[in-house]
């Protein structure tokens, strides 16, 4: 069985009812899973950077959070799916949960941003979008 199957099969375990072969599935354990890359790939930039420890793992915490609000932005849907709700309280229950998730996003890309910009030794390039 290939990494995502395991991965959604996981999900599915968790009760949510869902095949695990089913697509909502497979591509949500994919992104949730893919915050270890997002994890892994700051690390790296710090380490190379010789960022000090402290700020260093600021900076990486900002990374993984930031992202994880992305996901979350785009994941109240397959929750919807996964509770079977689809009367119109839940809809706008979710609409105002994407909202508040699109307002943790917006926050963490500004955090993410001043912390990396913090990090640069004085005189350095920022970083392409930061």
């Amino acid at each position: 069985m290939g990494r995502t199957n395991v991965q959604s099969s996981g999900l599915s375990r968790m009760g949510t009812g869902l095949d695990p072969l089913d697509p909502a599935p497979q591509i949500a354990a994919t992104a949730i899973t893919g915050l270890w890359a997002v994890a892994f790939r700051a690390l790296r930039r710090e380490a190379e950077a010789g960022t000090e420890a402290a700020t260093a793992h600021a900076s990486v915490i900002a990374d993984i959070e930031q992202a994880a609000s992305l996901l979350e932005t785009g994941l109240w849907s397959f929750d919807l799916l996964v509770q079977g709700h689809d009367d119109r309280d839940h809809l706008t229950g979710a609409a105002r949960a994407s909202d508040r998730s699109r307002e943790r996003v917006l926050e963490r890309l500004r955090r993410a941003r001043k912390t990396r910009a913090g990090a640069r030794p004085s005189g350095a390039p920022a970083s392409p979008g930061g």
